[in-house]
């Protein structure tokens, strides 16, 4: 039986890379900071940023099991309930799958412009369908849909632009140091 000791090497050594990514998520989604007149179960976390950079470096279906598997350290301490783990899970897997379609070789500004503004836009859908109708009651919910459809917009659109400007600010200057002659050497 032959085996290939290089490829055996980098599959461990990805794995190893997609556990660091993943150890750094939850770490940093431990930390929550809270924003003003958003659901409690909706806060912000730097944790959108080893989530982006394990994108890069480990490829997309490992970034997606990241991203499925990170929002349950949230329930540690930040989250009381499943439903912010639930939205967390949907919008990090929507955030990478998004970045891999519109970012895939480079970052440019058009691609993460349109990136933010799809995310939004999915989060948005999410929030008002399927989280707002869980947090609230669905019965609540629809009896008086029209405030609780503006409080799922706003804060569907604040913790996403936000995570993902900040996220991408960060993100861009570290991929493209990384990339950069002196790491490849």
């Amino acid at each position: 039986m032959y085996y290939n000791y290089n490829t055996m090497n980098n599959e461990i050594k990805k794995l190893v890379i997609t556990s660091m990514f993943l150890a750094a998520c939850g770490a940093l989604s431990i930390f929550q900071i809270p924003l003003p007149f958003i659901a409690s179960y909706a806060g912000f976390d730097l944790a959108i940023i080893p989530l982006l950079l394990s994108r890069r470096f480990v490829g997309l279906t490992k970034s997606i099991v990241i991203a499925l598997i990170y929002p349950f350290f949230t329930l540690i301490s930040v989250i009381p309930n499943f439903i912010g783990v639930l939205f967390l899970m949907m919008q990090s897997t929507s955030i990478v799958l998004i970045d891999f379609i519109f970012n895939n070789k480079k970052y440019n500004i058009f691609g993460i412009i349109i990136s933010i503004v799809l995310i939004t836009i999915i989060s948005v859908i999410i929030n008002i369908f399927i989280i707002m109708p869980l947090y609230v009651g669905e019965h609540t919910y629809w009896s008086n849909p029209i405030p609780n459809i503006v409080a799922a917009i706003f804060t569907s659109i604040t913790i996403t632009s936000i995570r993902l400007m900040v996220g991408y600010a960060l993100t861009w200057p570290l991929w493209t140091l990384f990339n950069s002659e002196r790491f490849k050497k």
